[in-house]
């Protein structure tokens, strides 16, 4: 059986009192305010997982500038150690 009530039901829900902003109820127990707009619930959590994925995409573009920064730090190292090698023939 599931506990929670719907968003929508909270309203007619003894436990909470409407509140002169719509969207929102009291709980009268604690004193809390509780949104009721389910609407805007959905779209809050469209906007967290955006950004989560967005998160994600630029956690992905920063692994790959590491990278590539470390692979020029090496191909540095090997051509200053090409050129080390070149020197020493010369002399």
């Amino acid at each position: 059986m599931n506990n929670r009530k719907n968003i929508i039901d909270m309203e007619e829900d003894p436990k909470y009192v409407k509140t002169d902003q719509p969207g929102l109820v009291r709980d009268t127990y604690s004193q809390a305010l509780v949104a009721t707009d389910q609407r805007a619930l959905m779209q809050y959590r469209e906007r967290v997982e955006q950004f989560k994925k967005n998160q994600d995409k630029i956690n992905s573009i920063n692994t790959v500038k590491d990278d590539l920064d470390g692979l020029k730090k090496e191909m540095n190292e090997i051509k200053n150690l090409l050129v080390q090698i070149v020197n020493s023939k010369e002399e």
